[in-house]
């Protein structure tokens, strides 16, 4: 793939076949470049039929979004997890929240650790959520699906 181009632009055979090969460079790049990384590519995903952010069942799974080339901001965050996990890292490290603005916008994220945040500004690795933020729900991946975690019952 040349420097610049979109990943998400090239036939589905060929974005899985980038996908995958962005999940095995991760596993080499230290943890702080590996999240950057990742914050970029799903940067370049753009926006198509949206889902809800707080229904998992909502969310296509990471191939069905490459495959079909349908994503939105709240699925990307599950494309996210699924990147870092299927790259390697802890499911109990990734966490996956929907958050309301003050603005009333609702959208997914990506939390490690319950530290830093993919998502939140696009293309970038935040230190964790705004000021403005308020929680809806968190999830974790149980190996099956997406369950909400302790105190991740959404709210209204």
């Amino acid at each position: 793939m040349n420097p610049g181009e979109n990943p998400f632009l090239l036939a589905a055979k060929d974005r899985l076949s980038q996908w995958i090969a962005l999940r095995s460079e991760l596993s080499t790049m230290p943890e702080k470049d590996a999240l950057v990384s990742v914050a970029r590519y799903w940067a370049s995903a753009p926006f198509q039929p949206k889902s809800r952010p707080c229904d998992p069942s909502s969310w296509p799974s990471a191939w069905e979004m490459l495959h079909h080339g349908s994503w939105c901001r709240n699925s990307i965050a599950s494309g996210i997890e699924a990147t870092l996990r299927l790259a390697g890292w802890q499911t109990e490290r990734l966490s996956i929240i929907a958050i309301r603005e003050a603005d009333g916008s609702e959208f997914s994220v990506t939390q490690i650790d319950g530290g830093p945040v993919l998502n939140y500004v696009w293309g970038r690795v935040t230190d964790g959520l705004g000021s403005s933020s308020r929680i809806v729900a968190t999830w974790l991946w149980s190996g099956r699906g997406y369950v909400p975690s302790l105190g991740g019952t959404p709210t209204t």
